[in-house]
């Protein structure tokens, strides 16, 4: 019975997703009444989806902010699944087109230089510091499908792959150690001239706890990461909503920048 459920669900975000429908929130007999299930309804989306899509090759952690959170009615926070064909590698260039309603996130991205498997867990920030290759300023590509903000659930939005679109990601730089990954600040700039900052403590506290907590997630659920993904590791800077011609540009301090431009 429950995997008749999950595969109903799941069927159900296909058919909207596949038809460009405009999201709403998951109710009645659709409503998934866990993470753990919204994470085997992405199980069944990743399938659903990698013959145009391809394999699972990046991972992400959504609704980090205790403002979305609560705007979202969940106390913790959700992972995500981001599949090999939609990471790219920063310049690029994004149509607006190929998305319902394209947003645009600002975090840091972790490429993990050795396996984080399940068996291993429990993970904290300084025993997962030693699977990380590099990092690297990355933007987030997400379709909310022209969701209504006043009527969002975590778990809808968890369950629907989390509304990821694809990522972007800079150059990887191995040499971070030496960085304050606590209070690194990020810069984000928009046609050369207006600007926003943060910090890359802003998801979660520190970005290695955050992988951490992933890990531990996927850990509960029998999923490993292999060498080689990147992690997205939450929003640092309020999301935007660009326009055709827009230029991004996200920098963070010790790790360098990644651009991004939008086409319609």
């Amino acid at each position: 019975m429950i995997d008749d459920r999950i595969t109903r669900i799941a069927g159900w975000i296909e058919g909207e997703q596949r038809a460009r429908r405009r999201f709403v929130r998951l109710t009645g007999d659709l409503a998934p009444a866990s993470l753990a299930e919204c994470y085997a309804i992405q199980d069944r989306l990743a399938d659903a989806f990698a013959a145009e899509d391809g394999p699972v090759g990046a991972y992400k952690i959504a609704l980090t902010s205790p403002a979305v959170q609560k705007l979202c009615g969940v106390d913790a926070p959700a992972g995500g699944l981001v599949h090999a064909n939609n990471i790219h590698r920063g310049p690029y260039r994004a149509s607006k087109s190929d998305f319902v309603r394209l947003g645009i996130e600002f975090e840091l991205a972790v490429i993990l230089g050795a396996d984080v498997n399940a068996a291993d867990a429990p993970w904290d920030r300084d025993k997962i510091a030693a699977r990380v290759g590099a990092l690297a300023p990355a933007f987030e590509l997400i379709d909310d499908r022209d969701a209504d903000y006043a009527d969002l659930d975590g778990y809808s939005i968890a369950a629907d792959r989390c509304w990821n679109g694809g990522i972007v990601l800079g150059e990887p730089v191995s040499d971070w150690r030496g960085i304050d990954l606590a209070q690194a600040r990020t810069t984000m700039t928009l046609n050369g001239s207006e600007t926003e900052t943060g910090s890359t403590g802003a998801a979660l506290g520190h970005p290695l706890d955050a992988l951490a907590w992933l890990a531990n997630q996927w850990a509960a659920h029998g999923r490993d990461m292999k060498a080689g993904s990147a992690i997205m590791t939450g929003s640092v800077i309020a999301t935007r909503f660009p326009k055709p011609g827009d230029h991004f540009e996200h920098a963070i301090d010790g790790l360098g920048k990644v651009v991004l431009d939008i086409d319609s």
